[in-house]
């Protein structure tokens, strides 16, 4: 599919006819759109749509010879990971038939030519953009359409594919607006509108190492607020989140080991603002349980396909070790990154922060560089989709004061983990189930298999529900060999449907 995608994206030539404008044509051709000699074929037509099902897409080659024999006849060409739609311009019928892997469309032409170029410059536009959006290009996509609708303002068309991507990039306020000026009660519709009224979400997860295990459970609220109509969009919320943690071997300021069990209250307050190219997000969090508050905040500039980060921390309080849930502990974190696609197949993405752990009153005890990176190629769109991940997670220890008698005050070592995983996804309806599974190796000991299975899904248009659990090789801090985790959560969308 991404041949065919990469292929729509092209500028057609247009085929005109012989007849002077406004001349009535009254003539059939013959189009002909030929797949794969293995794939399987199966059509759906009325004369004003043809849908056709396939279980592979036809090539780049195919494809282009098919749009630029139909020129002016073809209307627009819509199309999924398993199915396409090929509407007729107006003044058109189409009389579709399928032999083996050919699919063959006569065309019937009665009205003249000339009166139907406006609605196909659109059709077409609107084409392109969805093409940008299928293969990976949401920020060109938005583009094409932002242009679009300056040239045709309140064509319901482009309104709607502008919803979508609105929807697509988290502006559910804007979607919503969108949504109710169009009258759309569709099933996307309908969860924009209800989850523009806000979100209340419930997740609980545990982790479970060596030693070391760790349940969090949190109620979330996030709000969104739009701006105005051409300005930015705004989310605020908050966060109550309680960790209990349990671990064998804890060092304590004296540089002594203990037992402990140990619960954590935190409280947060968070807010976003930006649009389609800018988003600032900010962070408040207190620990209430070590009397601890710190602000955090990221900084996000371009598209998703072109994406740049900064981000940047100061006594955000932190309880990923045992040793920071008994003394309160905290980071100092400033770093940046990126996510670049290559190409509609591949997404390459890394960020680099220094970060500064604390203790309690006592200051900074240690000091690390964070690398993370990854790879994503995509090798098969269609059901079930198909994606090669590799992940890099390291760390790397140049500062860490030790406590009497020589015992490390964090346990942060160097790691340096690379996990390669292959992911298979599949929609079923309203419920969506991924799988991920592969190997890890740490550079400087230890590797396992990593693989996570996740189920997600809605209700009805208010209630989602989430559930995922794994095992995980990554070596990080009191989480040394193979652990396991498990998250669910329940989250309710506060809006009122139309």
């Amino acid at each position: 599919m991404i041949l065919l995608a990469v292929a729509l994206m092209a500028p057609a030539a247009r085929q005109m006819p012989d007849a002077a404008p406004g001349a009535s044509v009254a003539a059939t051709t013959d189009l002909v759109l030929d797949w794969p000699a293995d794939a399987a074929l199966s059509i759906e037509a009325d004369g004003a749509e043809t849908i056709v099902w396939f279980d592979r897409g036809p090539d780049a080659t195919a494809l282009d010879a098919f749009r630029q024999r139909a020129g002016d006849d073809l209307g627009r060409m819509e199309w999924n990971d398993t199915s396409m739609v090929i509407r007729p311009a107006p003044g058109r019928r189409f009389m579709s038939t399928v032999a083996g892997d050919r699919l063959t469309i006569r065309v019937i032409r009665d009205t003249p030519i000339a009166a139907t170029m406006a609605g196909e410059a659109v059709d077409y536009a609107l084409a392109q953009a969805a093409a940008d959006a299928a293969t990976g290009y949401p920020g060109r996509s938005r583009r094409r359409l932002t242009t679009l609708d300056r040239q045709v303002p309140g064509d319901p068309q482009v309104a709607r594919a502008l919803a979508d991507a609105d929807t697509a990039r988290g502006a559910t306020a804007r979607a919503a607006d969108r949504y109710r000026a169009l009258g759309a009660t569709d099933t996307v519709a309908r969860r924009t509108i209800s989850a523009a009224g806000g979100d209340v979400a419930a997740i609980a997860t545990v982790r479970d190492g060596r030693g070391f295990t760790q349940a969090e459970g949190s109620l979330r609220v996030a709000v969104p607020v739009l701006g105005s109509a051409t300005g930015a969009d705004v989310v605020i919320g908050g966060a109550v989140r309680r960790f209990q943690t349990s671990a064998d071997g804890v060092v304590t300021q004296a540089g002594t080991i203990r037992s402990l069990r140990r619960g954590t209250v935190f409280a947060d307050v968070t807010g976003s603002v930006g649009n389609a190219a800018t988003r600032l997000e900010v962070q408040g969090a207190a620990n209430l349980t070590n009397a601890r508050v710190g602000l955090a905040g990221r900084l996000v500039v371009g598209p998703a396909e072109r994406e740049g980060r900064l981000i940047a921390g100061w006594h955000v309080p932190d309880v990923s070790t045992a040793e920071q849930a008994l003394l309160g502990g905290y980071v100092n974190r400033w770093g940046a990154g990126g996510t670049l696609r290559v190409s509609p197949a591949l997404t390459v993405q890394g960020d680099v922060a220094r970060t500064f752990y604390g203790l309690g009153h006592e200051g900074a005890l240690a000091r690390t560089t964070v690398v993370t990176g990854g790879l994503d190629a995509t090798v098969r769109r269609m059901k079930p989709a198909l994606t090669l991940l590799y992940r890099l997670e390291a760390e790397y220890v140049d500062r860490m004061v030790r406590r009497p008698g020589g015992a490390l005050s964090l346990p942060l070592v160097d790691r340096e983990n690379h996990t390669m995983q292959a992911l298979v996804a599949e929609q079923l309806g309203a419920w969506r189930i991924a799988g991920a599974a592969g190997w890890t190796f740490d550079r400087f000991g230890g590797n396992g298999p990593t693989a996570t299975l996740t189920v997600a899904g809605y209700i009805d248009d208010a209630w989602q529900i989430e559930a995922a659990g794994g095992v995980s090789s990554v070596q990080r801090p009191n989480l040394v060999g193979t652990q396991v985790f498990a998250r669910v959560g329940i989250k309710y969308s506060m809006g009122r449907l139309p």
